[in-house]
């Protein structure tokens, strides 16, 4: 399956240099050709680019500084950072002409191709490459030694099939690969540096991992091998010397625990989520002082005890667990300092920002609380509230007739689209408004897709974008503001958890950046409610079949990708459409409009697609505040089960008229009813 699926831009990046100095002319000549092999004039921002002679360090994410040789007065490239500007096509061999370049951070693009070869030649320290269509690493021939000392790669969610080579991990130090596709068995070699810090392989298809021997890594702290199918346990004996967090979950590890993992006590993270454990919790995990553990979405029955044994209870605020649906049973401990799963607090431990994750999760199983407890104290720290209410066996999992619109009518204005694809992927499109105190105005929308394997599910890997209204957009980053959990509950109905920071300042209104960073987050929230279905897909059962029901599913026109459209064929006869894209402005902002009308054949004419103004994420005010106005007409004709052409004119002349041809790229899973 290819990965939809992140830092923020650093604020050095946005702002030109002023400088009066001119850059050599082999230098400015390796810019031009950057800038017209990534389509420049394409580009969301190139301010200033392909200036006059001497403007070159004032081009929009060029850094410079002075020659390293006073008696030359040139200056020299040193960085060149380009996050989310829409860059496409692949990186030129000439970008080993910049001798000085010790940093090319280009992620959240559209880039192609592989890596040059010749970037070795430069004293390059930092590349960041993540969130690009790179396939590999190019086998220039080199007219000199390799003098790049790279201690950071970043390319993760990318089309990698195999490791970098040796000649660029010499020196490496922190490594992700993460979201590729290196789907073979993996072997970390020991004549990698011993040096290297961070090493994450999470969400590719590693099946098998010869046994990783930490004493070869000393300085190893992170270990992510975390959304694989690895079946056996991938580290040696030995006892690590530095690790500090090992994430393998969602991985086919189980069902038994092996007879020892090699954890210093001093580690802090344990990750071992979805790996099907049957076997009650092992005898070693209460010698640990973990300050995270996660050991949700097993099946690990008995006692829950030693789980919370293995936490570090030193300070507030620095101690997760996570053991949700699992066949835990019988009374929690006792003794057990629940404020010290202070959420507020563990998340700015762990620098997640704006990222909303309660400390403590013990919903799906059948525990409850000692009659000397108040379940208020549990409730006060536990995800969505609600501790007793939600211990309860699995229900089945999601379905078809699950796939439509839903929303909360406590904070109605925003939504999601939600539906069940034919390969068995739930995904949902979040429309809502900015989330933060940071400024961000009007509308957004996220979309994210997780595997449907029980009743729950979880998205933590919402994507947001950045764009331009005709150009398409990227996808930019997981957004760290919001997180939801999806589940079937007993009745049918549907239990939504969300999470995230409500806004301390109306919209537009920035945070003044005074006192403790909380103050800049707003309230944090973690709410269960029971949202209402807004509409059903026709065909989700054999009583709602109709023509147009194919024409159900998400659209976009590959040239634009980054904004598309959702459409939903209803039960009624219907085409509800929701338009994903971007302000006109060159803001980057997001924008989504809506609109209904009822089918005329393979014809669907709304004369009024409705934009969204005034609201904030999950906020109670918005049943008042949020208004809709005319944004204009669409008109999509269809002219198969998967092509159509839209055609659009706006009140608005920064938007326009237009039309273009979209093509299906996602269709629901719908009743087989022959």
């Amino acid at each position: 399956m290819q990965k939809l699926i992140p830092t923020l831009l650093a604020l050095a990046a946005t702002l030109p240099l002023s400088t009066q100095a001119q850059v050599s002319a082999a230098e400015r000549d390796v810019l031009i050709e950057f800038y017209q092999a990534t389509n420049g004039d394409r580009w969301t921002k190139n301010y200033s680019w392909l200036g006059p002679v001497g403007t070159e360090c004032d081009w929009y994410g060029v850094e410079c500084q002075s020659h390293p040789d006073p008696a030359i007065e040139d200056e020299v490239v040193t960085r060149l950072r380009l996050e989310s500007n829409n860059l496409s096509g692949e990186l030129p061999t000439s970008l080993g002409g910049l001798p000085h370049l010790i940093s090319l951070h280009l992620r959240a693009n559209k880039i192609t191709g592989t890596v040059p070869r010749t970037l070795l030649l430069t004293p390059l320290e930092s590349i960041d490459l993540s969130l690009n269509r790179i396939r590999g690493f190019g086998d220039e021939v080199l007219p000199g030694p390799p003098s790049a000392t790279v201690f950071l790669i970043d390319l993760s969610s990318n089309l990698l099939s195999w490791l970098p080579p040796d000649e660029w991990l010499a020196h490496v130090v922190h490594l992700d690969l993460s979201t590729n596709n290196l789907s073979y068995a993996l072997a970390v070699e020991r004549d990698w540096p011993m040096t290297m810090s961070t090493l994450r392989l999470a969400d590719n298809r590693i099946h098998d991992v010869i046994p990783i021997s930490l004493t070869d890594f000393p300085a190893l702290q992170t270990l992510d091998l975390s959304q694989n199918t690895i079946a056996s346990w991938p580290l040696d004996e030995a006892d690590p010397p530095a690790l500090t967090e090992l994430d393998l979950s969602s991985n086919w590890l189980g069902p038994f625990w092996p007879e020892h993992l090699p954890l210093d006590s001093a580690a802090s993270i344990l990750r071992l989520a979805s790996n099907g454990f049957t076997r009650p919790l092992p005898a070693w995990l209460s010698s640990l002082e973990l300050q995270e553990l996660d050991i949700s979405n097993n099946d690990i029955p008995g006692d829950i005890a030693p789980a919370f044994s293995s936490l570090r209870f030193a300070e507030i605020g620095k101690v997760a667990l996570f053991a949700r649906n699992n066949r835990f049973t019988g009374e929690l401990p006792s003794n057990v300092p629940w404020e010290y799963f202070d959420r507020a607090i563990y998340n700015h431990f762990l620098n997640l920002g704006l990222n909303g994750t309660a400390a403590l999760d013990l919903c799906g199983n059948e525990l409850s609380a000692p009659d000397s407890l108040p379940l208020e104290t549990i409730d006060a720290v536990h995800r969505g509230g609600g501790f007793e209410a939600c211990q309860a066996t699995r229900e089945p999992a999601l379905d078809r007739t699950f796939s439509g619109s839903w929303f909360h009518p406590g904070t109605a204005g925003e939504g999601f689209s939600m539906m069940l694809t034919t390969d068995w992927e739930l995904l949902v499109y979040w429309f809502g408004y900015g989330a933060s105190g940071t400024g961000t105005p009007g509308p957004v929308w996220h979309l994210a897709t997780a595997s449907i394997t029980d009743s729950g599910v979880h998205f933590n890997k919402f994507l947001t974008t950045s764009g331009r209204f005709g150009n398409g957009g990227d996808l930019l980053r997981k957004d760290s503001t919001r997180s939801i959990w999806l589940e079937r509950a007993a009745d049918e109905s549907l239990l939504l958890t969300v999470e995230g920071w409500r806004p301390p300042f109306p919209p537009g209104i920035a945070c003044p950046g005074v006192g403790h960073p909380l103050e800049c987050w707003g309230a944090y929230i973690s709410e269960r409610v029971e949202p209402v279905q807004l509409t059903r897909l026709a065909g989700s059962t054999c009583d709602t079949q109709l023509d147009q029901q194919i024409y159900s599913g998400a659209w976009f026109n590959p040239w634009r990708s980054g904004e598309g459209f959702v459409i939903e064929v209803t039960t009624s006869g219907d085409g509800l459409v929701y338009w994903f894209t971007h302000e006109a402005q060159a803001s980057g902002n997001q924008l989504w409009l809506i609109g209904q009308a009822p089918f005329e054949g393979s014809r669907l004419e709304i004369p009024e697609m409705l934009e969204p103004r005034g609201g904030q994420f999950w906020s109670e005010d918005n049943p008042e505040d949020v208004s809709f106005s005319d944004w204009g007409s669409l008109t999509i004709e269809f002219t198969d089960r998967d092509q159509g052409r839209i055609s659009y004119e706006s009140h608005d002349p920064d938007y326009g008229a237009g039309s273009y041809d979209i093509v299906q790229l996602a269709r629901p899973r719908l009743a087989d009813c022959y």
